[in-house]
């Protein structure tokens, strides 16, 4: 825009002002009358100041006992004490002649947890420490028969002695042995 322009546009807002405030009467309109700010100002008076005794005394709220969170007592969780899962014991087989064994690849492995010259003691055992008795075999070592309990049998040496990790605290001297070396001497 230009400089005359510029003048032109705040002259004309000037006039158009103007007149718009001419068309307002000086007088206030009826309904500012009764309420204006400006009239109260003149009437008011200052507030009659109280004195102490016309004062009513206020009761205390009745305070709750607070527990200082520093003497509070500590939290002490319980530890979780997780049940063992109880083991459904089989019916003790009465003998037992390795069949599922025979049937395993020799380059297997397999937990023996104990042996026993008696299948009677071998069944007792098994059955005092919740053992399954699915692997036992019937071996022959030095022409003595042997009943072998075998905690079971894992396609590797090291899932094997992972296995046996469970058995250790039965004091029987749990050991890995290959599948092939209990075929060898089974009856």
């Amino acid at each position: 825009m230009t400089l005359i322009s510029k003048k032109t546009l705040s002259l004309s807002l000037v006039v158009v002002a103007g007149l718009t405030l001419a068309g307002c009467s000086s007088k206030p309109s009826p309904w500012a009358e009764a309420s204006s700010p400006w009239d109260s100002r003149e009437e008011s008076q200052e507030p009659e100041p109280l004195e102490i005794a016309d004062i009513e005394p206020v009761e205390p709220a009745p305070v709750e006992d607070t527990i200082d969170p520093m003497e509070a007592e500590p939290v002490i969780e319980e530890a979780v004490v997780e049940e063992p899962e109880p083991i459904i014991e089989e019916p003790v087989a009465e003998a037992s002649t390795g069949e599922g064994l025979a049937g395993q690849p020799a380059d297997y492995f397999a937990v023996q947890v104990v042996a026993s010259g008696s299948m009677e003691q071998l069944n007792d055992f098994a059955s005092m420490h919740q053992l399954s008795d699915q692997w036992v075999a019937e071996t022959n070592v030095d022409g003595r028969v042997w009943y072998v309990l075998m905690l079971g049998v894992y396609p590797s040496k090291s899932e094997a002695e992972q296995a046996m990790e469970g058995v250790m605290d039965l004091e029987t001297q749990p050991w890995v042995r290959s599948v092939g070396s209990i075929q060898a001497v089974m009856n």
